[in-house]
C-alpha cells in the first residue's frame, strides 16, 4: 500500500466538478475502557461531512458505524447512529439524537471482543448549507454502479469510467493475490466480498484518509478509487476484509500486518532501516498511536513484523496473539504469547 495525501488530491482533482448540498460536519472519538482501573483510552478519532437525508458508513476502530443525518439547521441537527461490532457474537447498537453544535452525544457500554468495552462520542461540529460534494455517486443508489462477478468477489464500477475499462485488470489483481492469501490461511468464507471501485471518493463512505480506501467487514464490502491520476485499488482491501471477517477484530497493527503478508513491504522496510527512518516498535502498538504515526512507517512495520512472527514462531502462535490482543493490551499480550520482551522481539525482527 502507499500513503496518499488523500484530501489534497481529492480537492485538486474534483474541484471543477462539485455541487453543493446541505450538511453537517461530525467528529467522532472512540475510547476503550480499561477494566482494571476504569480509565478511557482514545483509540480512534476522525471527522466527516454528512449530507442531510443521507447515510454515511464505515469501519472505524472496532466496529462499523452508520451516521444518518435526518435534518439540520443553524441551531441543531437530528441524526441516527447505528453500530455493528466485529466480535465472535456480533452486537448492534442504535440511538437517535437531537443535538446542538459542539455538544457531544454518547453511546456507552459497547461490547467488543473478549468482553472489552468501548465508548463512542459523536459531536455535530457545524452546519454548512453548502457542502462541496466532489463525487456524486452513492453505492446505495440503484443505477449508480454496475457489477460483474468473479470467483470470490462482486466488483462494482461506474459505467464508462476507468474501472469499467480496466475491470479485467482489477479482477486479476484481486483474485490472484487473494488466492494466495486464502490458501495460506485456509480460509473458507461464505458468500463473496463486494468491492466498489468508483472514479472518486463517494460521500456514502467514511474513507481511511491514510490510503484512500475503506472496508466494512460486517457487510463484506471494500472501496477503492480508480482514475487516471489517483489509484488506490490494492489487494490489501480484499485481504483485510477477509481477515477481519474470519478472525474478528484485533489491534490494527496485527490485522493490517496480516493483510499485507504477501506484499512487498520488506523491500520498503529495508530502505526505511537503511535511511534510519524506522521508529520504535513499542510506540505504535497502541491503536491511537498507530493511527497517528506516519502511515508509510506503520504500514511497512506492521507488515514485516507480522511476517517475522508467523515465519519464525508459526501461524498458530500468531493467531493466538491475534485472538487475545485488543486496542490497548498488544504490548503485554505480545510478551505473554512469545515469552520475550517487546525489545527482544524487535531486535530479532530487525535482523530477520
Amino acid at each position: 500500500m502507499k500513503k496518499y495525501l488523500f484530501t489534497l488530491i481529492v480537492l485538486s482533482l474534483f474541484a471543477a466538478k462539485t455541487f453543493a448540498a446541505e450538511g453537517v460536519l461530525f467528529k467522532f472519538d472512540i475510547f476503550q475502557i480499561d477494566n482494571s482501573d476504569n480509565t478511557q483510552h482514545l483509540v480512534y478519532s476522525d471527522s466527516v461531512d454528512v449530507v442531510v437525508g443521507k447515510t454515511i458508513t464505515g469501519f472505524v476502530g472496532p466496529f462499523s458505524l452508520d451516521i444518518e443525518l435526518l435534518s439540520a439547521d443553524s441551531l441543531k441537527s437530528a441524526f441516527n447512529t447505528h453500530i455493528i461490532t466485529l466480535s465472535t457474537s456480533a452486537k448492534t447498537y442504535s440511538k437517535s439524537f437531537i443535538a446542538e453544535y459542539e455538544l457531544p452525544a454518547r453511546m456507552e457500554k459497547i461490547v467488543g471482543k473478549n468482553s472489552s468495552e468501548y465508548l463512542l462520542i459523536i459531536s455535530p461540529l457545524s452546519y454548512n448549507p453548502n457542502i462541496d460534494i466532489y463525487c456524486q455517486y452513492d453505492h446505495r443508489v440503484k443505477g449508480d454502479f454496475s457489477v460483474k462477478p468473479t470467483a470470490n468477489t462482486e466488483i462494482f464500477y461506474v459505467p464508462s469510467t476507468l474501472s469499467d475499462f480496466y475491470w479485467d485488470s482489477i479482477k486479476e489483481l484481486m483474485e490472484s493475490n487473494y488466492s494466495l492469501f486464502k490458501n495460506f490461511l485456509n480460509l473458507n468464507i461464505p458468500g463473496k466480498i463486494y468491492i466498489y471501485v468508483p472514479p472518486c471518493p463517494i460521500h456514502s463512505v467514511i474513507w481511511d484518509k491514510r490510503f484512500g480506501t475503506s472496508v466494512d467487514p460486517t457487510r463484506s464490502t471494500a472501496f477503492a478509487v480508480y482514475n487516471k491520476d489517483f489509484i488506490t485499488v490494492d489487494p490489501f482491501i480484499i485481504n483485510y476484509t477477509a481477515a477481519l471477517k474470519t478472525y474478528g477484530y484485533s489491534s490494527p497493527f496485527l490485522s493490517e500486518g496480516l493483510a499485507n503478508y504477501f506484499s512487498f513491504a520488506i523491500f520498503d522496510m529495508k530502505k526505511i532501516l537503511k535511511e534510519k527512518k524506522n521508529l520504535p516498535l513499542k510506540g505504535m502498538l497502541e491503536t491511537y498511536a498507530y493511527y497517528q504515526t506516519d502511515a508509510q512507517i506503520t504500514d511497512k512495520t506492521s507488515a514485516t513484523f507480522v511476517r517475522f512472527l508467523i515465519d519464525t514462531y508459526s501461524l498458530h502462535n500468531f493467531l493466538e496473539l491475534y485472538k487475545k490482543a485488543d486496542d490497548i493490551n498488544l504490548a503485554t499480550t505480545l510478551e505473554d504469547t512469545y515469552k520475550k520482551s517487546v525489545a527482544e522481539l524487535e531486535q530479532e525482527w530487525l535482523v530477520y
